[in-house]
């Protein structure tokens, strides 16, 4: 009778033990996409040429627009300020996968210098990217533009303004002089 009583307890253990007829199991999906790390690089800086003023000179806006067509600035005083020649718009090309989608950042001004450490300040900085319109630079963390990349390598074309409250100091201006703040780029995938 005691072996009778083990042998109840026994079978009442094993049907109180958890079936696995009723488990399920699932696969997880794993994705990942590579591309083309994006590079800029500057192809072209923002050359406002050569500028000559006359005695009278005073406050001017000089302005060099982001359209690829226009390579002569626009000058609010153009009997006291002559422009000469060599101006271009500024561009950098943005290399990436094609068909990428690519988000644009830019700074809104930057400084150029000459070698005596005057300064001219470089407004309302704009920027043009393929197929798109200007668009105003508002800060590199602030995507002013959205583009595809359909070469692989594409052109964003840069310009901007010299609001001058007088006639300037004479001298070659940069913003890679000592002092000098560059206008900055920022291109990202969406």
């Amino acid at each position: 009778m005691k072996n009778l009583h083990k042998l109840g307890i026994a079978i009442l253990m094993a049907s109180s033990v958890p079936s696995f007829s009723n488990a399920e199991e699932q696969d997880v999906e794993a994705r990942g996409e590579f591309r083309t790390t994006l590079s800029v690089t500057n192809s072209n800086p923002l050359d406002f040429g050569t500028i000559d003023f006359g005695a009278n000179a005073g406050a001017v806006n000089i302005v060099m627009n982001p359209d690829t067509s226009t390579n002569t600035p626009t000058i609010s005083d153009s009997s006291n300020y002559i422009h000469q020649n060599d101006a271009s718009n500024g561009s950098v090309e943005i290399e990436g996968q094609v068909g990428s989608t690519v988000n644009i950042a830019c700074t809104a001004s930057a400084t150029m210098t000459n070698a005596n450490g005057d300064s001219i300040v470089i407004s309302s900085v704009q920027i043009t990217t393929p197929g798109g319109t200007a668009q105003s630079c508002s800060g590199i963390g602030n995507a002013i533009s959205t583009f595809n990349l359909t070469s692989g390598v594409d052109t964003v074309t840069v310009g901007g303004s010299l609001n001058l409250t007088a006639a300037p100091a004479e001298g070659v201006y940069s913003s890679s002089n000592n002092n000098g703040v560059p206008i900055r780029i920022s291109a990202l995938y969406q």
